[in-house]
């Protein structure tokens, strides 16, 4: 078979029918969501880096691209592969459709119930810090008792003991809860 075969009449029309399509709608193919692979990520913002893993469509790598997962901030791992899609199809306006499902980290705001699955390693809320305690946890009160017979202080004679009380947290907000 000869290495550049002699063009048929449908392959030349079939030609002019991409060119065509080319030069009336240039942006034709940023009208689809394409699957890209993610070579960085900018570690404050989320924004990624990534290169097209189809290189035949003729699609541009991408820069400092924003998530926009509706109320979902998320951390994408690489490598791992995403969703780019290009808002009205304008190459200069893309965004990240979906990433791998497990991402490094995820922020959700949510005005209604949030719900997080039971397989995440920690759960912050409210940008983490002190440990949720729940209803039905044991707790341990440590108290202070001072009497009027001991150490000299301010003219008074001043002993200090502590008492450890044990408990259980009995009530808690009706708005969180955990397991």
């Amino acid at each position: 078979m000869p290495a550049n075969p002699t063009p048929t009449a449908f392959d030349r029309l079939l030609y002019l029918f991409r060119a065509l399509l080319q030069q009336e709608l240039p942006n034709l193919r940023f009208l689809g969501v394409y699957e890209y692979a993610v070579q960085a990520v900018d570690a404050s913002t989320g924004a990624v880096d990534a290169v097209p893993t189809d290189t035949t469509i003729g699609l541009p790598g991408i820069t400092k691209v924003p998530l926009r997962f509706p109320v979902i901030t998320a951390q994408l791992t690489v490598p791992c592969m995403c969703l780019i899609g290009f808002v009205n199809g304008d190459p200069t306006r893309p965004y990240v459709l979906s990433g791998d499902p497990i991402a490094a980290s995820v922020t959700v705001d949510a005005t209604g119930t949030l719900k997080l699955g039971p397989s995440a390693t920690a759960i912050q809320l409210a940008g983490g810090g002190a440990a949720v305690a729940r209803v039905g946890d044991h707790i341990k009160i440590t108290t202070s008792d001072f009497s009027a017979a001991g150490t000299q202080a301010g003219g008074m004679n001043v002993t200090n003991t502590s008492t450890d009380l044990m408990g259980t947290i009995v009530g808690g907000s009706s708005k969180v809860t955990c397991g």
